[in-house]
């Protein structure tokens, strides 16, 4: 848990979805990638459990990699 509390992350991806970026961290533990939405609900358990300073929509320190932007669809 201590590498997600001084939030370690090897990188995060951002993703443009209807003109609001998100962004994503991604963090190494082991041989285990943790990355997409369950990097996304750690971020929320880190934000709202342990009153972190850390948000999917403040650009953090560290590498950027930027993907395709994509469009909520309207259904």
């Amino acid at each position: 848990m201590r590498r997600f509390l001084d939030d370690q992350r090897t990188h995060t991806d951002v993703i443009r979805v209807d003109e609001r970026d998100y962004y994503v961290p991604s963090y190494r533990q082991d041989e285990h990638v943790i990355w997409g939405l369950s990097s996304m609900m750690l971020v929320e358990l880190l934000a709202e459990g342990f009153g972190m300073p850390i948000s999917l929509f403040q650009r953090p320190d560290g590498e950027l990699r930027h993907h395709p932007a994509r469009r909520m669809s309207a259904s």
